[in-house]
């Protein structure tokens, strides 16, 4: 509830009963990735790259929220610059690569 949420916030740190809300959320939406990824091969295979990394980056956040304890009011929790820079870098190189060999078959 909002009460709970705001006490949260003052206090900077997450109460048991938003750890549980916040673990069974991030349960949630693993779930939902896990059921979205063989989708991802269906895509045109120049968007595969940066949709895969996204959900890639993505679950990393969720895997950086539980390694915080699920304590998201004490600053953000984030992926780091550069393993974010590593990953869609190469996304981009991949996506590119893709592009050009269609390019080359036309």
């Amino acid at each position: 509830d909002r009460e709970v949420l705001a006490d949260c916030r003052r206090s900077r740190s997450a109460e048991p009963r938003v750890r549980r809300a916040l673990a069974d959320q991030i349960a949630r939406t693993r779930e939902v990735y896990d059921r979205a990824r063989p989708g991802i091969a269906l895509l045109h295979p120049a968007s595969r790259p940066c949709v895969a990394t996204a959900c890639r980056l993505y679950s990393q956040i969720l895997d950086r929220i539980e390694a915080h304890d699920y304590n998201v009011f004490d600053g953000r929790v984030s992926v780091g610059t550069g393993r974010r820079l590593a990953l869609a870098g190469g996304a981009v190189a991949r996506s590119l690569w893709t592009r050009a060999r269609a390019s080359e078959a036309q």
